[in-house]
């Protein structure tokens, strides 16, 4: 080392060869890899593998011989060490129901009812989810018949939970290609070589050093010694400032370039995460696939496979065997229950559905039981193009047997057939247009009431031919809600859905929604002719009859939630064995508020009822009656208590009743209910009735609940008519 003196001082010592400098500035040396392990892991590695290879092969060899057959095909779907089949979840459920006397008007005594069902989730090869249930019915009333329903049916929902996942990790590996694997491994080196040289350059030794040798540039002049070693000194100076110096620019580049890494880096990733929200946001609904698939291809990426999936997701919309519930049009099969097979299916834009089988239709065999069922039957096919939720244009053509309320013998049946033509239309996310147009034929048959010169199907029989068209539409700005629709149905046309008599129909219905303050307040209003049938009665009103409909509801946070209304309403009465329904208007009010009373939970409703009716119109007790119903309950922590007061009156009777009621909880799902009734008929006759519902949790067993009611009811010759009533059910939910 040397002394070098700098404004008359001694200075600190520079090295005296610059490789001593070189040296302090250079980065650690990175580990080596040691390439012999590494190939010694490879192999382990390899030699793992096709010993865990053999193994399955040998152990399933015998078995996928049989590869041809459906469990063959099944089982290729497995993973080693899954089951076939699994029972995920499901439930077993009971009731048995007595009532000493029905209060309509099917008059029955001492009816009773045994109710089960069965229903469990079975996931076969670990793909494939469905619902198995089983239903049976079995009861002593001359109405009802005894059957038992079998239904299979693949689920849709739960096919979307698992595809979803499965999906949902294949999406994340494509949009993942969007990364570029040596981004972030460039990055790793930039921020190393930034982190290290920033860290030597701050060293204080080095810094000390440099501003040194500045020293020694700036004042070389003042230096001491030979003119060689002055030299000597100062190109050793001049190397280390050019060295530090350019250490600094690399730093600054070396930052540069890592700071424009870490922007395409962070674009990149918003990307990804951008997709992974479109994903999760499309999923969720058929029509979003379209949307799932679009956005792959806007960044380059292409998968068939995934695209199928993707496609199929929500391609099957049924698939049942057993008793199922079709759901079409108005104008062909909709609303009815079919035991055989039913099948929907809507990939990308192709819409295709089938249905087959026995039907049970009933209109006056339901009231006399003891006739033989009548053999019907349905079978129909449809084509289109759209999407069912979205805009579609549906062809549907059906035909079978079905008993026609049109007919002089009670359990006749009718061969009829049909097209239907059916186009949807969304303008946007918020007006919708639903047009069809439908043609039927009727064979003629003995005993049935038509036009026996009709024959055949022809597109200029006006009679057999239907059409409909609704509207549905929402309004944001002012929330206002209007729907509309309107059926007209010729003299002869028949479709599976609802009975009617012969003759040609209008039918048309018009409803407004609207929100006022913030949605404290709710109107509807609704107008509607000829849109309630029923196929088990009689509509026992004329047929040009206009029904209104207006309700209001208040419901403000912490304030009674308030709900009046002008609406239609029903009885029911037998006639010479006929059942006929009688439709007028009525009013009602309902007011009902939860709120605290101390440190108790507490409601209170108040119910007013008014039937614009008389005799005349009516063959029920009730007619031009009003109503007012006062209940007050209180839950406690570990109890509640009931009371309630019923005020019924008309023309010639009225009606109180007075129930009070006690509750306690002793588990979770685990309580008692107790109560007293008091029956006031026409201030004349007094009588007492009571309540009891238990249920009970019992631990591996299931819940019980048991409910027995003791009343009265108000019968001819203003006498109270003693009305008893039981259930008990059992539930056990299993995984």
């Amino acid at each position: 080392m040397v002394e070098l003196k700098v404004a008359g001082q001694v200075s600190k010592y520079l090295p005296q060869n610059l490789h001593d400098t070189v040296d302090l500035l250079k980065k650690p040396a990175q580990v080596k890899v040691d390439s012999l392990t590494k190939k010694t892991g490879n192999g382990l590695n390899n030699l793992m593998d096709k010993a865990i290879k053999k193994i399955f092969i040998d152990s399933t060899q015998g078995f996928r011989k049989r590869s041809d057959t459906i469990l063959g095909f099944l089982y290729k779907q497995l993973t080693p060490g899954r089951p076939l089949m699994i029972i995920k979840n499901g439930f077993i459920n009971y009731n048995y129901t007595y009532r000493s006397r029905l209060d309509t008007p099917y008059l029955e005594k001492n009816m009773e009812q045994h109710l089960a069902n069965i229903s469990a989730n079975v996931l076969i090869a670990q793909k494939i989810p469905l619902r198995v249930s089983v239903y049976e019915r079995r009861t002593n009333s001359i109405y009802f018949r005894n059957y038992t329903d079998v239904r299979v049916e693949f689920n849709a929902t739960e096919f979307h939970r698992l595809e979803s996942k499965r999906l949902s990790k294949s999406f994340n590996s494509l949009i993942n290609q969007l990364k570029d694997p040596s981004l972030k491994r460039d990055m790793g080196i930039q921020q190393k070589k930034l982190a290290d040289l920033s860290s030597y350059l701050n060293r204080p030794d080095i810094i000390k050093k440099f501003l040194q040798s500045k020293e020694a540039v700036i004042n070389k002049d003042e230096l001491t010694g030979s003119p060689e070693h002055k030299d000597s000194v100062i190109k050793e100076a001049s190397a280390f400032i050019a060295l530090y110096e350019g250490n600094q620019k690399d730093v600054k580049n070396a930052g540069q370039s890592y700071d424009s890494l870490k922007n395409k880096y962070i674009l990149i990733t918003k990307k990804i995460q951008q997709l992974q929200k479109l994903f999760k946001r499309n999923i969720n609904f058929p029509g979003g696939s379209v949307a799932i698939i679009h956005s792959l291809k806007e960044e380059g990426l292409h998968d068939r496979h995934f695209e199928r999936l993707v496609n199929n997701l929500y391609a099957i919309r049924t698939l049942a065997i057993g008793k199922t519930m079709p759901n079409y049009t108005s104008l062909t099969v909709q609303n009815i229950g079919v035991s055989g097979i039913n099948a929907e299916i809507n990939k990308k834009n192709l819409y295709t559905a089938v249905v087959a089988g026995f039907i049970d239709f009933r209109v006056r065999d339901f009231v006399f039981n003891n006739l033989p069922v009548s053999k019907q039957y349905v079978s129909a096919g449809r084509l289109g193009w759209g999407r069912r939720e979205g805009n579609h244009i549906i062809l549907t053509g059906y035909q079978g047997r079905k008993q026609l309320f049109s007919s002089q013998a009670i359990n006749n049946t009718a061969s009829i057939s049909g097209l239907s033509l059916e186009s949807q239309f969304i303008l946007n996310r918020n007006i919708c247009f639903i047009a069809e147009v439908a043609q039927s034929a009727i064979a003629p048959s003995p005993g049935i009431l038509i036009d026996s010169s009709r024959k055949g199907f022809s597109l200029k029989d006006k009679s057999s031919n239907a059409y409909s068209l609704q509207v549905r539409s929402y309004f944001p700005r002012t929330r206002t809600g209007i729907d509309g629709f309107f059926e007209h149905q010729g003299i002869n046309f028949q479709c599976f859905n609802a009975y009617k008599a012969n003759g040609s129909t209008n039918a048309w219905n018009l409803k407004a929604d609207q929100y006022l303050f913030s949605g404290i307040l709710h109107f509807t209003a609704a107008i509607h002719k000829n849109d309630y049938a029923n196929p088990l009665i009689q509509q026992n009103y004329n047929s040009n009859t206009v029904f209104t409909n207006v309700t209001a509801t208040f419901h403000k946070r912490l304030w009674p939630v308030v709900s009046a209304g002008y609406i239609p309403s029903s009885q029911y009465s037998i006639i010479n064995n006929e059942v006929y329904e009688s439709r007028y208007q009525e009013f009602t009010m309902n007011v009902n508020h939860n709120y605290k009373l101390g440190t108790s939970n507490a409601s209170s409703t108040v119910m007013y009822n008014h039937f614009y009716n008389d005799g005349a119109d009516s063959g029920f007790f009730y007619y031009n009656a009003k109503n007012i119903y006062l209940n007050q309950n209180i839950l406690f922590a570990k109890y509640s208590a009931n009371i309630s007061i019923s005020h019924t009156e008309n023309p010639q009777y009225l009606l109180d009743v007075m129930q009070a009621g006690f509750g306690k909880s002793f588990k979770k799902n685990t309580s008692v209910a107790l109560g007293v009734k008091l029956d006031h008929l026409n201030t004349e006759e007094n009588k007492f009735g009571y309540f009891i519902n238990i249920r009970a949790a019992i631990s591996k067993i299931g819940i019980l609940n048991a409910w027995a009611e003791k009343g009265y009811l108000p019968g001819i010759g203003n006498k109270l008519i003693k009305n008893e009533f039981l259930n008990v059910g059992f539930t056990r939910f299993f995984n």
